[in-house]
């Protein structure tokens, strides 16, 4: 009779990692420095290895069994787990996809939720002179440009000390870049135009 416990032929599974898209300011702030690759059999975890840069991404389990204990052949799966929590939070933006051996994370800069804020406050200096006091401006709107461009804006006043904060502005553009912020300033009127 067949005995599969007599089986023991051994197989190997070689895994590479790599990461893609990751020109972007946000894709290297968010770059994960290890990463821990598996071999599944189904959905059970038969062996795992933290892998960083160091191994270039890469590495082949052996003495893995080529039979289960039926003797039917185990076809193995691989996968990937972040080693620690703020990793995983980092992991959450990409995108993976499994194929022939390598796992690829591609980062999607549309994930990216940063948020940030700005304070601007209007400064007028030199107002002790009778012309300064009868050219007073009673209102300004200052602005906030991302990358030269007007992102939000806001009338001030003295009632608000001549001060707006600017919340919820996002930190990355679309393709994962850093926005530069600048604060200007345009009249609210023709009046204080002049």
């Amino acid at each position: 009779t067949f005995d599969p416990s007599k089986l023991t032929d051994k197989t190997e599974v070689s895994v590479t990692k790599v990461w893609a898209n990751m020109d972007s300011d946000a894709a290297k702030a968010n770059t994960l420095t290890s990463i821990k690759l598996q071999v599944k059999n189904g959905d059970m975890v038969v062996a795992e290895q933290v892998v960083t840069a160091n191994e270039d991404w890469k590495h082949t389990f052996t003495e893995l069994p080529l039979y289960d204990e039926n003797g039917n052949k185990i076809t193995y799966i691989i996968d990937e787990v972040a080693v620690n929590a703020e990793d995983q939070a980092k992991l959450g933006l990409y995108n993976k996809s499994i194929e022939n051996g390598v796992i690829t994370n591609t980062f999607d800069p549309s994930k990216l939720t940063d948020k940030t804020e700005i304070s601007a406050t209007k400064v007028w200096a030199n107002m002790d002179s009778d012309a300064a006091r009868a050219n007073t401006i009673t209102s300004i709107k200052l602005q906030v440009k991302a990358n030269g461009e007007v992102a939000a804006d806001q009338v001030v006043t003295s009632e608000n000390n001549w001060t707006h904060t600017f919340k919820d502005l996002p930190v990355y553009d679309e393709a994962g870049n850093r926005i530069t912020y600048t604060i200007d300033e345009v009249a609210v009127n023709a009046e204080d135009q002049a």
